[in-house]
């Protein structure tokens, strides 16, 4: 029969902690009988395999004094490379961060909780990247709870989400989402990193922390996208490539230095992983302010991990119960997480449909006021058009007194901009006020239509030009009829100003949006054009189309940068549609980001450190 050894004799043989022959011997990397609780017997047979020594024996200490530690430097080397090549050792503190980031994205993306998820095409390839990305995380992160050896499935799990990841990165470029993309390329770069190079430590984590932390706000400061940040060149009257300059040299000090003296941890270690957490969980909070919350997650997820750097050694390597504590850890780290995607995703939904609500009712209010100003406004035209004082004032061709009347209508309305009165020709005979050079107006289509159907019109949205200062002009009629002839036709140009802010009011700041059937903008909201969806011919025909068909509906876009939910409603009378819209990023408050970031951060960390206080409990 064969020797046997103590953990304690193979240890000093091979010149390791006995520790580390427990590590060994749970990760299969070491063959043992276990003969008690703890205790194990390996035998000769495995010690003359690690140290190929195939036929030789290692003598056996009769007494304490007898025994010399046997511990060849070149046996040692050799061990080290064995038990890396030959038996793969347990997950490392990147594999079980990329594990869950891979099942959390996936998910995300699939319900969809974000900004970041609201893509434009790609149908298919966004339905595989989804299914990729948690089929694969949930195998990978099994495969770690089971204990497995890191054989062939992990490398080809690690492999199918390298590249999931860097399918995501290329939509997200197509996408103009650059700060996605850069965040899911490094991802991918530092999974084949640790594949071509079999980095095992935590190195490897700290390599994607600090490539993140030194480009990622390159890429805020180049291209801000639909996201602001402050202009630090007005601040620091530097141009933004000094900027970037002086930001990867600093970082790239301070990244190097954390990421060479990970073992050492001295005091300023200390000092910049705790700026490097404190800048993650700001990024976070950045991001979930403009409803990146899947970004935002995986930031969170990645500070909590950091919190794990300086621990690593004692969750993973030097205690018996070790691989305990480090599940224990990362179980609960994966449901907290899944937990909150599911509840921003409920969160989200529930706010959504309340807003879609209300959207809708100040959608219908707004058409009533637009309906209700151009009704009053054509009633008070034709009270007038009737009045027997501008029909005489016209036959006599009085324009002192046909002036006066269309001052007293422009003043006792606050509907128009200016008021005037035409003959049967088109010729004008009295505006107020007076702004305008032109004389006659028979080339308006208004004014055909007034006078060849006797009734009258609104108009479509129309340029003027006057002493080279362009307006648009939407205008209502009403014919002037002397015994049922066409005598002459009273116009008034409507106050789209007042209109619009009375708009605006009513709809609480929300941006608002008025289209003839022509496609033009007739109302719009001041200081808000950058959200309009309607800058183009075809969507405006587009949305007047929807308008017309279904008196109203309530959809959801993504446009410039900013997701929103736009409710649209037709008026058949002025032949105009109504949009109103609200982004998405109004409906979050700040607090409610802030909150969300916080509560997962803080309580990721209350896991890590209970699981590490109860484990400093039970060995004392």
């Amino acid at each position: 029969m064969s020797q046997t050894y103590t953990v304690k004799e193979v240890a000093d043989i091979l010149g390791y902690s006995t520790n580390s022959i427990y590590t060994f011997l749970k990760e299969n990397r070491l063959v043992g009988v276990r003969v008690g609780k703890g205790r194990y017997r390996i035998p000769q047979e495995e010690v003359n395999r690690l140290l190929h020594l195939k036929e030789t024996t290692v003598p056996i200490p009769t007494t304490a004094t007898d025994f010399q530690p046997f511990t060849p430097q070149t046996n040692i080397i050799s061990l080290d490379k064995h038990l890396k090549k030959t038996r793969s050792a347990g997950p490392s503190l990147f594999d079980w961060f990329v594990s869950i980031i891979a099942v959390i994205t996936g998910i995300g993306l699939a319900l969809p909780i974000t900004n970041f998820s609201f893509f434009t095409g790609f149908p298919s390839i966004f339905t595989l990247i989804e299914t990729s990305l948690i089929i694969t995380g949930l195998s990978l992160f099994a495969g770690f709870m089971a204990r497995k050896p890191k054989t062939d499935w992990y490398l080809i799990a690690s492999l199918v989400l390298g590249i999931t990841f860097f399918g995501l990165s290329l939509v997200l470029i197509t996408n103009k989402d650059l700060h996605g993309a850069i965040i899911y390329i490094l991802l991918t770069l530092v999974i084949f990193i640790q594949l071509i190079f079999y980095n095992e430590d935590i190195h490897i984590f700290a390599l994607y922390l600090g490539l993140l932390i030194i480009i990622l706000p390159c890429f805020l400061v180049l291209y801000p996208g639909y996201v602001k940040i402050i202009d630090f060149s007005l601040m620091t009257n530097l141009s933004k490539i000094q900027i970037i300059v002086y930001w990867v040299l600093i970082s790239s000090f301070f990244t190097g230095y954390f990421y060479f003296t990970i073992n050492k941890k001295t005091r300023f270690f200390f000092l910049i992983y705790g700026i490097i957490a404190l800048g993650l969980v700001g990024l976070a909070y950045f991001y979930s302010q403009y409803l990146y919350w899947l970004r935002s997650i995986h930031l969170i997820i990645l500070a909590s991990f950091s919190f794990l750097i300086p621990l690593w050694d004692d969750i993973n390597l030097n205690k018996k119960d070790g691989k305990k504590t480090e599940l224990n850890i990362f179980v609960y780290i994966f449901f907290i997480s899944i937990v909150t995607v599911v509840f921003v995703w409920l969160n989200h939904k529930n706010i959504v449909n309340y807003s879609k609500e209300e959207l809708i009712n100040e959608l219908t209010y707004g058409r009533h006021m637009i309906e209700d100003t151009v009704q009053s406004s054509e009633e008070e035209l034709k009270n007038l058009a009737k009045s027997s004082l501008l029909i005489e004032a016209i036959n006599e061709k009085s324009v002192g007194n046909i002036g006066q009347l269309n001052k007293d209508l422009f003043i006792n309305s606050k509907k128009f901009r200016r008021v005037l009165t035409a003959d049967q020709n088109g010729d004008i005979l009295s505006l107020y006020p007076e702004t305008e050079t032109y004389k006659n107006i028979s080339f308006r289509d208004y004014f055909n239509q007034t006078k060849l159907n006797k009734t009258s019109v609104i108009s479509s949205l129309f340029e003027t030009e006057n002493n080279g200062e362009k307006r648009q002009e939407i205008v209502v009629t009403a014919p002037i009829l002397d015994k049922n002839e066409f005598v002459g036709v009273l116009i008034g140009s409507l106050d789209l100003d007042i209109i619009g802010a009375r708009l605006q009011e009513l709809s609480n700041n929300k941006f608002v949006e008025v289209i003839d059937s022509n496609g033009n903008v007739v109302i719009k909201s001041a200081g808000l054009v950058f959200l309009t969806s309607l800058d183009t011919e075809a969507a405006r025909e587009e949305v007047f189309k929807k308008g017309q068909e279904g008196l109203y509906g309530i959809e959801e876009s993504y446009e410039n940068g900013d997701h929103f939910i736009a409710a649209y409603d037709y008026m058949p009378k002025t032949d105009w549609t109504v949009i109103l819209k609200l982004p998405y990023s109004d409906i979050y408050s700040q607090s409610s980001s802030l909150l969300i970031t916080l509560v997962l951060l803080g309580t990721n960390i209350t896991i890590i450190l209970i699981n590490m206080i109860r484990e400093k409990t039970e060995e004392g």
